[in-house]
């Protein structure tokens, strides 16, 4: 979790999300929070429901 909070200047609540996908060797999150775009490696998803689509925001480096 500290990687994320000193590399990244996460919140600790952000942090600790990366910090278990990690662990859990997860790649993806659906979220509106921007801020982890900018985590290498993360691809963050967008769930519109008024438009009922899913937007791909980031995608693997």
């Amino acid at each position: 979790m500290e990687k994320y909070l000193l590399e990244h200047e996460l919140k600790p609540s952000d942090a600790i999300h990366l910090a278990t996908m990690e662990k859990a060797g997860i790649k993806r999150i659906a979220s509106e929070d921007q801020e982890f775009d900018k985590v290498r490696g993360i691809e963050r998803i967008w769930v519109r429901k008024d438009l009922g689509q899913i937007i791909r925001i980031r995608g693997f480096y």
